[in-house]
């Protein structure tokens, strides 16, 4: 346990200085205050105060001025560090401050100036700057319809928050899906219903990954037709701070759609001819890419009588050369 006399001696000592510091001030004739002690700053604002110097006495005084800005402040512009303070007079001094960086919000910043003469400190000014705290967040889906692709029965979709406020922010975020389909929690075991709280510090952003499975058991979504299956899965996020006006909360949705292996079209009243485009390419991360392109069909006519076509063109070169659209090969038979 500390000795509690070192603590009354550095109080009486803190004492004494300060009463030196007052006495000598009041001899110097010389005080000094901001004509604002209280002020409010924005995000992208700059500190503004004016900083009078009285000089009481009857004659001039050389003093040297300070200005301590907060941690992470810089003052804008020069600031006189010697001043010739008149006899009876008064001198005011702009001082312009201006935070390097994002500032946190419900704070106090305290600037402190001082004024020295012949080498001691004679007066003294403090400068509360508070900033309001703002809350600014905003969440979006990666995209409200995603397709079950490769016949495969599992996708995912992403959750991207952002804080651009001047605060932390504690965000509840909700995720629920219908029949049909599951949300995959952190043990890997399929939910309809998950809930995760998320801190986010100002001026950041995270992304949120939900990995989805389709229920191949019970197939019926909340809505189906003959060609797709769609799933619908709902997203809430929920600002937990009360006591800031904000944002309340952000909902949002996105359907999963699982598309059937084939559709059939009603044919044209219209006479047609099917027509089968293939494009392969190779190497399309390299400088010899290279592709081909084909077409071709077959169509059955009326008197036992049958069409075949079909065209053949390659692309060897990284840029387009409009002559190869001419061909390679072409058949027509009929």
């Amino acid at each position: 346990m500390r000795n509690p006399i070192s603590y009354i001696i550095c109080l009486l000592c803190l004492t004494l200085c300060s009463q030196i510091q007052n006495v000598y001030g009041q001899n110097a004739g010389i005080r000094m205050g901001f004509v604002n002690n209280d002020s409010e700053i924005k995000q992208i604002d700059i500190a503004v105060n004016v900083l009078r110097l009285v000089n009481a006495s009857k004659e001039n005084k050389k003093v040297r001025l300070l200005v301590n800005p907060p941690a992470g402040w810089q003052l804008v512009g020069n600031v006189k560090d010697e001043i010739v303070l008149a006899a009876n007079d008064s001198v005011f001094v702009p001082v312009r401050l201006k935070p390097n960086g994002a500032l946190q919000g419900n704070m106090t910043y305290v600037t402190n100036a001082y004024v020295s003469y012949n080498n001691f400190t004679v007066a003294n000014a403090v400068w509360n700057i508070s900033t309001e705290q703002q809350s600014n967040w905003s969440a979006s889906i990666s995209s409200n319809k995603v397709y079950f692709i490769d016949d495969a029965d599992s996708s995912s979709i992403s959750l991207h928050i952002q804080n651009n406020g001047n605060s932390p922010e504690e965000l509840v975020v909700l995720t629920n899906t219908e029949q049909g389909i599951y949300l995959m929690n952190a043990k890997k075991e399929r939910v309809r219903v998950l809930s995760q709280t998320i801190r986010l510090k100002q001026n950041a952003d995270t992304v949120l990954v939900f990995p989805i499975e389709r229920d191949t058991d019970k197939p019926l979504p909340y809505e189906a037709q003959a060609d797709e299956l769609k799933y619908r899965m709902r997203v809430k996020v929920i600002n937990q701070n009360p006591n800031v006006a904000a944002k309340g909360a952000w909902s949002g949705s996105a359907d999963f759609v699982k598309l059937p292996h084939s559709r059939k079209l009603e044919e044209s009243i219209l006479p047609s001819f099917p027509l089968t485009v293939q494009w392969n390419s190779y190497n399309i991360l390299s400088e010899s890419t290279y592709g081909s392109l084909g077409l071709y069909g077959n169509k059955t006519l009326s008197n036992n009588r049958a069409l075949t076509y079909y065209y053949q063109s390659s692309f060897v070169n990284n840029q387009i050369n409009w002559s190869s659209l001419a061909g390679d090969y072409l058949y027509v038979g009929y």
